[in-house]
């Protein structure tokens, strides 16, 4: 390849990358990406998969503390234990845990306020929510350890799944080694974020059972 070529393609690869909105390449860096290599795709469909299930449940996770802290009319971002005590202490020793199976629910032994009655209804919600949360994530953190594995061996399997690089091909090739790099950044976080989100969820149940199972 000429000296000029050489300086057409770099061209092409520094303005292509400039040329990408400061909020797209956060955005895109952030998920897992299409790259065009068959055999990566395949493997990054799975994390991506997980990736989805692990973003639904936080935003479940987060739905449930909204919910209660709403229903008592406590600030947004009021801390799942406070509004948990904040409902125990407005509940005046008329509500009783109740718990079926490894979920814990509440039940009203005489009439309540219905701000009170709504915050009941909410807790109730969000333990069966995160009980099911917790069942679509079982099994993923041994499933991103096998995946972690297989994506570490892309950067050195790049030219023989993707093809030689060539003057004609350089800023697809550019554009496909990114984003492989920016999916295994991606697989490598997705096992402690999902890690973290499984700690929260029963962290969570077990505060209600802990704040309403003592006398």
């Amino acid at each position: 390849m000429s000296r000029f070529a050489s300086l057409l393609v770099l061209f092409a690869l520094v303005f292509g990358f400039l040329a990408a909105p400061a909020h797209a390449k956060k955005k895109s860096a952030n998920r897992i990406q299409t790259t065009g290599i068959r055999s990566f795709d395949k493997v990054f469909a799975q994390v991506d998969d997980i990736d989805d299930r692990v973003r639904s449940a936080r935003k479940t996770r987060k739905s449930g503390h909204q919910q209660l802290a709403s229903a008592l009319a406590l600030p947004e971002n009021t801390s799942f234990s406070d509004a948990l005590a904040e409902l125990k202490d407005r509940g005046a020793g008329k509500i009783k845990l109740v718990m079926d199976g490894e979920r814990p629910t509440l039940k009203a032994t005489d009439a309540l306020p219905s701000d009170v009655s709504a915050a009941l209804d909410a807790v109730n919600q969000a333990t069966a929510d995160y009980t099911a949360a917790l069942a679509s994530l079982e099994g993923t953190p041994a499933t991103l350890k096998k995946l972690n594995k297989q994506v570490a061996k892309f950067p050195g399997r790049f030219k023989e799944e993707a093809g030689a690089w060539k003057l004609s091909n350089a800023v697809t090739r550019y554009k496909q080694l990114r984003k492989v790099k920016q999916n295994i950044e991606v697989t490598q976080k997705l096992p402690e974020r999902t890690r973290k989100l499984i700690r929260g969820f029963r962290n969570d149940l077990s505060l209600v059972e802990q704040t309403f199972g003592q006398g």
